[in-house]
């Protein structure tokens, strides 16, 4: 992995390989939106074997203190019997 790519990789649209119907760049776009919405982090390095080595991390939920994911879906949950 280049390193001038690292942080060009998770933006949407990016991607090194040539245009058409492979890639789009929006596959590690989509993955740090998730990965934030969790409240994690997301970072890339270059791998000792080549290619790239991804890290996820994502805090331990507790049922005191929901995600902000969790907290977005319950105030936009439907209403049981409310107009939608």
């Amino acid at each position: 992995m280049d390193p001038a790519h690292a942080e060009l990789v998770f933006q949407r649209g990016f991607s090194t390989k040539p245009g058409g119907a492979n890639g789009r760049g929006l596959g590690l776009a989509l993955v740090r939106h998730a990965v934030a919405r969790h409240e994690g982090t997301l970072s890339v390095r270059k791998a000792d074997a080549g290619g790239a080595e991804f890290e996820v991390r994502l805090p331990l939920r507790t049922a005191e203190k929901p995600t902000a994911a969790e907290r977005t879906a319950v105030e936009s949950a439907p209403v049981p019997g409310g107009d939608a």
